[in-house]
């Protein structure tokens, strides 16, 4: 069929199509070829998200291993850092009560700025890890005087002498093994 020249091709594309329509082989292979189409659209579609969703649970488990790992570490170090206080407690507890076990019960001379003895004492109990109770003596008679708190620091720092028993002392203040003022 030919077709006018002032004929718009557009018009003649749709008469083209519309003789196709009426052509049933055209009908047949369009209707052939469309559903599989849509078929093999259908299984690529359904193959995709197929994949997508077998593949998604190992990728969530993946994930969720790369995230649990860190608070997997970190919750270990924490562990670590715990059990390692606890422990440096533990030690600084034993060393404190031995350190206290061995104070308590020492007699002591503690020094002036310039090396003399300025008190003599009995170191009784402790209150806590850094606090001490003294009883100190009088000079002239030897009796028990005022009793006081002190810092266990103030006896290491001051460099007190200890004495296992009021003789030692005594020993050692009159034997001059330590300086007094008056000699």
């Amino acid at each position: 069929m030919e077709y006018p020249i002032n004929e718009s091709a557009w018009r003649r594309g749709w008469n083209d199509t519309r003789t196709q329509w009426t052509n049933w082989v055209f009908v047949i292979v369009n209707a052939v070829v469309s559903t599989a189409l849509f078929l093999i659209g259908l299984f690529v579609l359904a193959w995709y998200w197929g994949v997508v969703l077998a593949v998604s649970p190992f990728l969530g488990v993946w994930a969720y291993e790369i995230v649990s790992a860190l608070g997997k570490q970190r919750n270990e170090a924490r562990k670590q850092v715990i059990l390692l206080r606890e422990e440096v407690t533990r030690k600084r507890s034993a060393s404190v009560s031995e350190k206290k076990a061995k104070l308590k019960g020492k007699f002591f001379h503690d020094f002036d700025e310039e090396g003399y003895v300025r008190h003599q004492g009995h170191i009784i109990d402790f209150v806590n890890d850094d606090i001490a109770i003294v009883q100190y003596f009088e000079w002239v008679i030897g009796e028990p005087s005022q009793t006081k708190m002190v810092w266990l620091r103030d006896i290491v720092d001051g460099g007190w002498a200890l004495y296992t028993s009021a003789e030692a002392m005594r020993d050692a203040y009159e034997g001059g093994h330590v300086k007094r003022r008056g000699r």
